[in-house]
């Protein structure tokens, strides 16, 4: 039986969910020639390796820090990598690399009737989730305002998604009424879980949507601000699955079972 070998590609990669979450999707669609795994690759390794992973049976892969942007020229990439500027899921059978990022986002408010076309949407960063967030989000007709600590890193966005941002000072920001708010940055994630990048000075608004991309925890501090202010408050996990089943249908040409997947990241997080 050949066996399909699918990796996450990064470094470091031992705290990732997703080899268990795919594994779990073989498992309950009787895919059992099919395999996940965790490939920890340090940058000065990666030009050798990568050449070769084709040859050692490996069909797929999620790639994450610190080689999304490398693989850039050496894939031919579909629309969602070119406009990101990123590439996190690469089909090594057709050489193509693609972005699931704004894809599995989008997904999840669907998901949970968020909706976003016309919305006042304020992203909180400036980095590779910002990029990907921003594309979906303007792909979607939403009106994207953004903060960042680095106006250069706002204008490197804009000027690379050919979308309009409005620059947004935290003094600024309740007087833009964002409905929805987007926490794009590592802050607030395990083990770091007091930190908060919201202003203890400036209040939370209400009556608004707040997505944390941290998934780890399940509950940020962030979140937990939004839920006093009485805005409703989504945390990461459900884009994690998301993206990841569209890696999935990518590498299988079946339909992901999202539930099973969500299921088995949420006993990994567990333990």
């Amino acid at each position: 039986m050949t066996i399909h070998r699918v990796a996450l590609l990064g470094w470091p990669v031992s705290h990732s969910v997703s080899p268990h979450m795919h594994n779990a999707a073989f498992h309950h669609l009787s895919l059992s020639s099919w395999h996940y795994e965790s490939l920890p690759l340090a940058p000065d390794e990666l030009a050798q390796r990568f050449s070769a992973l084709k040859h050692e049976g490996f069909v797929g892969l999620n790639v994450t820090l610190p080689h999304k942007q490398r693989l850039l020229s050496w894939l031919t990439l579909d629309e969602s990598a070119r406009a990101v500027g990123a590439v996190n899921t690469v089909c090594l059978r057709r050489g193509i690399g693609y972005n699931t990022d704004a894809d599995g986002f989008l997904d999840d408010l669907r998901e949970k009737g968020v909706e976003v076309r016309g919305k006042r949407a304020l992203l909180l960063g400036a980095g590779g989730a910002a990029r990907a967030v921003a594309w979906g989000l303007a792909r979607e007709g939403a009106c994207l305002g953004i903060w960042n600590r680095s106006s250069a890193s706002i204008q490197s966005l804009q000027g690379s998604l050919h979308c309009s941002l409005k620059p947004l000072q935290w003094e600024e920001v309740l007087a833009w009424k964002p409905e929805l708010i987007v926490q794009c940055t590592p802050v607030g994630m395990w083990p770091e879980t007091d930190a908060c990048v919201w202003p203890d000075s400036l209040p939370f608004p209400s009556g608004c949507t707040l997505v944390d991309l941290v998934y780890r925890p399940a509950r940020t501090k962030l979140m937990e601000r939004a839920e006093q202010a009485g805005s409703r408050a989504i945390g990461g996990l459900g884009m994690l699955v998301h993206q990841g089943a569209r890696a999935f249908e990518i590498w299988t040409g079946k339909t992901a079972p999202t539930d099973v997947m969500r299921a088995a990241a949420l006993r990994a997080l567990e333990t």
